[in-house]
């Protein structure tokens, strides 16, 4: 399984270390690679226990879990 298909937008657990990912998101920079080193260890360190992922992967994970957030508690889409 994925970090992607483990991810419970209804654990507080897992949305507290979203949140976190997201702030140190939006100060993503190639020039600052301190940012960029603290996100990959947000990733490796993650409660959900699974990411196998380059750095490279991060943003594109990143998006796809405040997507399935967003669609949980937006859109009300409990399936």
């Amino acid at each position: 399984m994925s970090i992607l298909s483990k991810f419970d937008p209804q654990n507080q657990t897992h949305v507290a270390w979203l949140t976190q990912l997201t702030q140190e998101a939006k100060d993503l920079s190639p020039v600052k690679s301190k940012n960029n080193n603290k996100i990959v260890q947000l990733m490796r360190n993650n409660p959900i226990g699974e990411y196998s992922g380059s750095e490279l992967d991060i943003a594109e994970i990143h998006l796809l879990l405040c997507n399935k957030y967003a669609h949980y508690h937006l859109l009300k889409k409990h399936d």
